[in-house]
């Protein structure tokens, strides 16, 4: 019985598993996403709209509910998670309006924001609590891999049924996320004591953006975030332009996330850990150089080679960005807030970017909107790594001065 073979399931596979499904789900609407609302009657500043208002709901719930999954249940939060993405699913497949869109994208939020930080603050203790804190390393690496193969999976399977229904794609996602609801409620078992929450927590969360190596991290992220939701969110269109046929794009999404993973290898093999602000800073401006040259020649060739090494330089930054995140935080007990603080940065990049490239796309055209997207992340990046390297040249001056 397929039952009886989840339930013999250790913590690790049970969590690699789960992560397979969620992302599936999501995965399926990828290609067809920017796709799918156009066919609706929106234009492409609504469509950033809805992924506005997605990442600005994220923003604002994110902390209220990772307190709601450490006070009551990390794996209730994540239930609940996985119930509302599934029903914000159903919600825009049966949507024939911008609002009745408006509204289903209000729930996906919420569910987002209820699974993000809860699903591996239930890992972490749960492992911590089975004496086996050393395999934490192994399941997070094993659900990235899970990620790029769902993606992939996703990518190529979401166009096919998109041609039998524009719908079905999110009919399926949505039944996915309820039955994981369902699944996870019975596999996920929650046997440690959920920590006490101090208003301590929530002060220093506040204060950490004074770390002159903290905020350059927080700023390169949003940064980052910023450039990419254009290509991210405009690339279906685009590249329909150039001639790709629906099918087509999937095969192009699928290339993009073996790139991403091919950067995620590179980065794996990264020793110098003495330059890792300035790997993030070179990481930005191959992003931003990618980003412009992908429409500065509209031929499909060449835009694709440019968006596949912008892929690259994606997939490396965020491990080198993860890596450098956690060497500089000095108390452990920050370390939860302060990444989700860097989470923070990357949604206020988005909901930023969302509406700037709107706005370009809709008054101009798509390559604008991308051009300037690739220039502020270079600009910007290049103003916050100089105050960077400046904080850290006075640091080493004043180091060498009390010696």
């Amino acid at each position: 019985m397929i039952s009886d073979w989840f339930m013999k399931l250790d913590t690790i596979q049970k969590f690699i598993w789960i992560s397979l499904f969620s992302q599936f789900g999501r995965a399926l609407t990828a290609v067809t996403f920017t796709l799918f609302f156009l066919s609706k009657g929106l234009n492409l500043f609504q469509v950033n709209i809805l992924a506005a208002i997605v990442f600005t709901m994220i923003l604002f719930f994110e902390l209220p509910t990772g307190i709601f999954a450490d006070k009551f249940s990390r794996k209730m939060s994540f239930v609940v998670a996985c119930a509302l993405q599934g029903i914000g699913l159903f919600g825009y497949a049966a949507a024939d309006s911008f609002e009745w869109c408006l509204l289903a994208a209000l729930i996906d939020a919420l569910g987002v924001a209820f699974a993000n930080g809860a699903f591996h603050a239930w890992l972490y203790d749960q492992l911590a609590h089975e004496g086996s804190q050393d395999l934490q390393r192994i399941a997070y690496a094993r659900e990235g891999q899970m990620f790029y193969i769902a993606m992939i999976a996703g990518s190529l399977i979401g166009p096919y049924l998109a041609a039998i229904d524009p719908r079905v794609p999110w009919l399926l996602g949505g039944g996915i996320l309820l039955l994981l609801s369902v699944v996870a409620n019975v596999l996920m078992h929650e046997t440690y004591a959920l920590p006490e929450i101090k208003k301590e927590v929530v002060f220093d969360f506040l204060k950490s953006h004074k770390d002159p190596v903290l905020r350059y991290i927080f700023l390169l992220g949003g940064f980052q975030v910023f450039a990419t939701v254009a290509p991210d969110y405009q690339w279906q269109p685009f590249f329909q332009g150039l001639g790709l046929s629906t099918i087509q794009l999937g095969y192009l999404l699928a290339a993009c996330f073996v790139a991403g993973f091919i950067g995620s290898k590179i980065a794996e093999k990264f020793r110098r850990e003495d330059s890792l602000g300035q790997t993030l800073f070179a990481l930005q401006v191959v992003l931003g150089l990618g980003i412009i040259f992908s429409v500065a020649v509209p031929v499909a060739a060449f835009a694709i080679s440019m968006l596949l090494i912008q892929e690259v330089s994606r997939g490396m930054f965020s491990p080198v960005q993860r890596l450098f995140l956690q060497r500089n935080i000095m108390k452990s007990e920050q370390r939860a807030t302060i990444g989700s603080l860097a989470s923070m940065a990357g949604h206020i990049g988005a909901i930023i970017g969302l509406l700037v490239s709107g706005v370009l796309a809709h008054m101009f055209n798509i390559p604008i909107a991308w051009m300037v997207s690739g220039a502020v992340v270079i600009a910007a990046s290049a103003f916050a790594f100089w105050n960077f390297s400046k904080s850290q040249s006075w640091q080493k001056r004043c180091v060498s001065i009390f010696r």
